[in-house]
């Protein structure tokens, strides 16, 4: 493999693993940190990121409420019961899988 071709494939690596904790660590940087979730909880994702969850879940059926980028009970609900329909572990909460099953990220 050329010198180039080498290069590519670290810089690709990289771009991937950057990525990844970006969507990992978007709640420790959100826009929003220390915005409160149901239960006490600590929701720190962006209100754009919840934005297109909510409208994502709407589109599916999941959702009946205003995609307004505010997480409540009735969008952790929802949540729920998309990722018990796609054979995930229904937390109500984001991940990896639930954001690519919906489409996103």
């Amino acid at each position: 493999m050329s010198r180039t071709a080498k290069l590519m494939v670290v810089a690709c690596a990289l771009a991937v693993s950057v990525a990844e904790a970006q969507l990992e660590g978007a709640g420790q940087a959100g826009a929003d940190a220390g915005r409160q979730a149901p239960a006490g909880r600590q929701l720190n994702i962006a209100p754009g990121t919840v934005r297109d969850v909510q409208q994502a879940l709407a589109q599916r059926g999941y959702f009946s409420g205003q995609a307004d980028g505010n997480w409540n009970e009735q969008s952790e609900q929802a949540l729920r019961e998309f990722q018990r329909a796609q054979g995930l572990e229904p937390t109500g909460q984001f991940d990896q899988q639930t954001l690519s099953a919906l489409g996103l990220r």
